[in-house]
């Protein structure tokens, strides 16, 4: 996966085999947790961009 379109396939998948019962609903669960987890780490990553376009201050955590 190296897209955000990649990670929507993904998860359109991973729906598709849920609803046919080909895959849990606890694996399907544990999937889109950590897929949430990726979007909301690259919008972290998006606000902090904007951040540094106004301010010296630089978080060692987020500097990559």
């Amino acid at each position: 996966m190296k897209t955000v379109t990649d990670l929507r396939n993904d998860l359109i998948e991973i729906y598709k085999e849920t609803k046919s019962g080909e895959t849990d609903n606890q694996t399907a669960g544990v999937l889109a947790n950590i897929a949430g987890k990726i979007i909301k780490s690259t919008a972290l990553e998006l606000n902090y961009n904007q951040f540094k376009k106004y301010s010296q201050k630089k978080i060692k955590f987020l500097e990559g």
